[in-house]
């Protein structure tokens, strides 16, 4: 009946509102039981402790600080990044040492887990007696706290109790400024942000604007988005913007490099005329070889040798060759400790027996780790394998055992599946 696939919802949304309050409840005793009382205790530069564990400051002042490794247990029991478990584990300290009235209306779910987290996240920067503050301007009329009233209501008090704020948050706002790229929606596109100052964003546009113009002009038919993202790709060719824009002709600039590494069989290499086959791009999955061919067309192409990815020799020294670390990179995409996704180009690469306790430089013996959790493996009690077959067992400070099957980069092939 439909009335039961209701009543069906509703108690799913209850027993979920129910799970993220015990959740985040955790999350704060799990931090409770980590409390480190002395940030002297954190070693400084010079000290002989330096890299081994220190202190996490997870919430604003008045929160206890929290030893640091102590999320990393909590988020590979849980299967989550280390990010997602600091976040946590700071949402709800500030939420209970810094605006108790706000963490009691979540313990009596008047407000939501996810409304109260996203309030703490815009608290932390207060001092004490202006978190307070908030926190009784905030929860005045509790059935209508909401994300936009509480912000607005943050800004007004961060204000009142900082007058020079002003000028501080425009100074860490431009401090953010820079370009960042992340995979698009499919592999043929890449989306791009752009934090700048005001002004030259301004610029930016109208040149944008002018290039596809001029791009229109010279015949090109696509819509007016199109023609925008190719002025961005024209305008990385300074020398093919310069032409286009003082001449109204595409004379082929001299931009850098693109690096890109691409997977593809001998059956699709063999691929002529229109024919399709298929191939992988690191780190932005599937494409064609018709968008190959595009993106490569008036390139200079620069091949490098196939790598094998099947070596496994020794070499007498602590520091893999440069062959070796492609060949665990290529191996296991991301680091290899429970829930973390750091893509492994930009981790170490640890022995998983010591080196200096009779540990081989080999490919076996290596994996990559990001800095935090190849830290926690060095001076925390967190110990770990390679099977065989090429996962991970891990160990946990308080026992759980704990298995990752690594990602590799090299694309499966179309007759193995």
């Amino acid at each position: 009946m439909p009335v039961e696939v209701l009543d069906a919802a509703v108690a799913a949304a209850d027993a979920r509102a129910a799970a993220d309050v015990s959740l985040l409840v955790a999350g704060v005793e799990w931090a409770e039981a980590h409390v480190v009382s002395d940030v002297d205790d954190a070693a400084v530069w010079g000290d002989p402790r330096l890299g081994t564990e220190s202190v996490a400051l997870l919430a604003g002042p008045g929160a206890p600080m929290v030893s640091e490794f102590a999320p990393l247990e909590f988020a590979g029991r849980l299967g989550w990044s280390r990010e997602a478990a600091k976040s946590l584990i700071g949402d709800g300290l500030e939420l209970k040492y810094r605006l108790p009235r706000l963490w009691g209306l979540v313990l009596e779910q008047v407000v939501s887990v996810r409304v109260a987290r996203h309030i703490a996240s815009c608290t932390t920067d207060l001092s004490f007696e202006a978190a307070k503050q908030a926190d009784r301007l905030v929860c005045a009329d509790p059935a209508r706290v909401s994300k936009v009233k509480a912000e607005q209501l943050v800004d007004e008090i961060r204000l009142w109790f900082d007058p020079d704020r002003a000028i501080d948050d425009e100074n860490k706002a431009r401090d953010q400024r820079g370009v960042f790229t992340r995979p698009g929606a499919h592999s043929a596109v890449t989306e791009m942000t752009l934090i700048l100052d005001t002004p030259d964003a301004q610029r930016f546009e109208h040149t944008i604007a002018d290039v596809a113009r001029e791009l229109k002009h010279l015949g090109d038919t696509d819509g007016l988005d199109a023609r925008r993202a190719k002025a961005v790709g024209v305008l990385a060719e300074p020398q093919q913007a310069l032409s286009l824009l003082t001449e109204g002709t595409m004379t082929p600039g001299a931009g850098g490099p693109a690096r890109v590494v691409v997977h593809i069989t001998q059956d699709a290499l063999a691929r002529t005329g229109d024919s399709v086959g298929a191939t992988s791009v690191e780190k932005l999955g599937a494409v064609s070889t018709n968008l190959i061919r595009d993106w490569l067309t008036g390139s200079t192409v620069v091949i490098r040798p196939v790598l094998d990815l099947s070596r496994v020799e020794t070499v007498a020294q602590h520091d893999p060759p440069g062959w070796m670390r492609e060949v665990v990179i290529q191996r296991d995409a991301h680091c290899v400790f429970p829930g973390c996704r750091h893509d492994s180009r930009s981790c170490d690469l640890d022995h998983i027996t010591p080196y200096d306790t009779g540990g081989d430089t080999n490919p076996l013996n290596l994996a990559p780790l990001c800095r935090t959790h190849h830290r926690a493996k060095t001076h925390g009690d967190y110990t770990y394998q390679r099977e065989p077959h090429g996962t991970y067992v891990w160990r946990l400070p308080h026992g759980d055992q704990i298995t990752v099957t690594p990602v590799s980069r090299k694309p499966p092939s179309p007759t193995a599946l």
